[in-house]
């Protein structure tokens, strides 16, 4: 697919796989393209020791190429997009009565959030999310890979 063929947009890759997140942004021509991949093991008590079946992969584009994001609308409804990403990307667990993988899920979707947010690297989303959840985000090591 040429360049010329792409409409200006980007996109937000969330996905799990075994505990740490990894961070791409690539700028080519008015095309910026996010990734973020958390890596998630599954508890130590579903599985045994060294079992690699219960890895999961699981990931959603988010575009926000029509959106202004110099509008708080704008801004609300990419919010609103990437936590329903997060939502459908890090759940739900098997059994929602289950302390523990609830508290996992909560966990996946707090981390892709953060990075998803860090990633897109908007001073403005930087503080909707800051507003709404009351985690900063560190951006140092998203601007340092740009």
């Amino acid at each position: 697919m040429k360049t010329t063929d792409i409409l200006p947009f980007a996109t937000l890759s969330l996905a799990l796989l075994s505990g740490l997140a990894s961070l791409s942004v690539r700028a080519e021509s008015g095309v910026e393209e996010t990734t973020v991949r958390e890596e998630e093991a599954p508890l130590t008590y579903q599985l045994p020791p060294a079992d690699d079946r219960g890895r999961v992969e699981r990931s959603m584009a988010v575009s926000f190429a029509d959106l202004n994001l110099n509008r708080s609308a704008g801004l609300d409804t990419l919010y609103r997009r990437l936590e329903r990403a997060t939502e459908l990307v890090c759940g739900p667990r098997e059994d929602g009565r289950n302390l523990a993988l609830h508290r996992d899920q909560q966990q996946c979707q707090s981390r892709a959030m953060d990075s998803a947010v860090a990633a897109i690297g908007h001073l403005g989303l930087d503080d909707m999310h800051l507003a709404r959840s009351g985690r900063n985000i560190d951006r140092g090591e998203a601007l340092a890979e740009r």
